[in-house]
C-alpha cells in the first residue's frame, strides 16, 4: 500500500500539468484558435498517467498490457481526431429490441465498466475477507459464509450497475427473475406431491 501512495504522489505534478493543459486548451479552443499544439501533449499525458496509476494498482503483467495497449491506442485515435468518428460508426452498429437499442460501442463500453467494477468488487472482497480472518470473535465457518456472502453480493451489484450504466432495462430483468422464482418454488412443490 505505501508503494500505490507513493505512486500517487509522484503522479501530482503531471496530474496538475494535465490539467492545465486541458483548461489550456478549452480557452484556446473557446477564443477559436488552434488548439491541437495543447490537445495532443494533453492526451498523451492523461494516457501515460492513466498507464502508470494501472500498472500500480494491477499487479498482473498481463492486464497491465493489454490496458496500456488500450489506452496508447485510444490516445493515438483521439489525437488523430478519429477517436469520434469510430465512437460514431460503432454506435451506428445497432439493433433495436423493443424500447431498447444496443450497439457495438455500448457492448464495448458495458464490458470494459463490467471488468471496472468486478476487479473492484473483488479488490474489497479480499479486503473484507482479510479483516474477517483477524476477527477472534466469529467461528471459521461464520467468516466463510460471511466473506462468501459479501463477494457474491459486490459481484452481483457489479453486475446490475454495469447492466444499468449500459442502459439495460433492469425491469424485465426482475420480472424474469421473478417468473424463474415462481417456477422453481412450483417446481419443488410439485416433487414434494408427486
Amino acid at each position: 500500500m505505501k508503494h500505490v501512495f507513493l505512486v500517487i504522489k509522484s503522479l501530482i505534478v503531471p496530474i496538475v500539468w494535465a490539467i492545465l493543459l486541458w483548461v489550456g486548451q478549452a480557452v484556446l479552443q473557446a477564443s477559436g484558435h488552434p488548439s491541437d499544439l495543447v490537445r495532443i501533449p494533453a492526451t498523451l499525458l492523461q494516457a501515460w498517467i492513466l498507464i502508470r496509476l494501472f500498472s500500480t494498482l494491477v499487479r498482473d503483467p498481463f492486464w497491465s498490457r493489454a490496458f496500456a495497449t488500450t489506452a496508447w491506442v485510444i490516445a493515438a485515435l483521439n489525437v488523430l481526431k478519429l477517436l469520434n468518428p469510430l465512437i460514431g460508426f460503432l454506435d451506428s452498429l445497432a439493433i433495436n429490441m423493443g424500447d431498447a437499442r444496443l450497439s457495438l460501442f455500448t457492448v464495448i463500453k458495458g464490458a470494459a465498466i463490467l471488468v471496472l467494477l468486478i476487479w473492484i468488487a473483488s479488490v474489497f472482497s479480499r479486503f473484507v475477507q482479510s479483516r474477517l480472518n483477524m476477527s477472534k470473535d466469529l467461528t471459521p465457518s461464520v467468516r466463510s459464509l460471511i466473506a462468501q456472502a459479501v463477494k457474491i453480493g459486490l459481484f452481483f451489484t457489479a453486475v446490475m450497475v454495469a447492466m444499468n450504466i449500459v442502459g439495460i432495462d433492469l425491469t424485465a430483468l426482475a420480472v424474469f427473475s421473478g417468473a424463474l422464482g415462481v417456477g422453481c418454488r412450483y417446481r419443488v412443490w410439485l416433487a414434494g406431491h408427486l
